[in-house]
């Protein structure tokens, strides 16, 4: 192992390399690149292409900056997200459809395998007129 830590201190970078190598502190918005990500399954029998969600989720979920998809197999695509704001959107803006199939999204975990997630679960808004005001409780005249 010395003789590695020896050879490791005398190495140099070239001129050439110097150049290219790039050190510092990281962008924060690299930092947070992971966290900005979703992985989401289309309840579909056919298979759609990226491009096709890219077009139509880019607009919806970030206007500005974009995002990126890339397909997993089996109608499943990590979706890759250029503002929080369209994160944040796409968990809590929802249901998606796509041409009449449900897009099912959950945070992206990087621990788990693709056969880890499960694909269950939608928020749903639901909105009921005409509940009575005090229809819960009993013995009001």
């Amino acid at each position: 192992m010395e003789g590695v830590e020896k050879k490791l201190v005398s190495m140099r970078l070239s001129d050439a390399e110097k150049k290219e190598a790039k050190l510092g502190r990281r962008n924060p918005s690299q930092l947070e690149f992971g966290k900005l990500q979703d992985v989401g399954k289309l309840k579909s029998d056919k298979p759609r292409r990226v491009d096709a969600l890219i077009n139509t989720l880019d607009r919806i979920w970030c206007p500005f900056k974009g995002i990126d998809c890339k397909e997993l197999g089996m109608n499943r695509f990590r979706f890759t997200f250029r503002e929080v704001a369209g994160k944040r959107r796409s968990l809590n803006d929802g249901p998606w459809m796509l041409n009449k199939c449900l897009l099912v999204l959950v945070n992206f975990n990087p621990a788990k395998t693709l056969d880890g997630y499960e694909f269950r679960l939608i928020l749903i808004w639901v909105r009921v007129y005409g509940i009575l005001m005090g229809g819960y409780e009993y013995g009001i005249n």
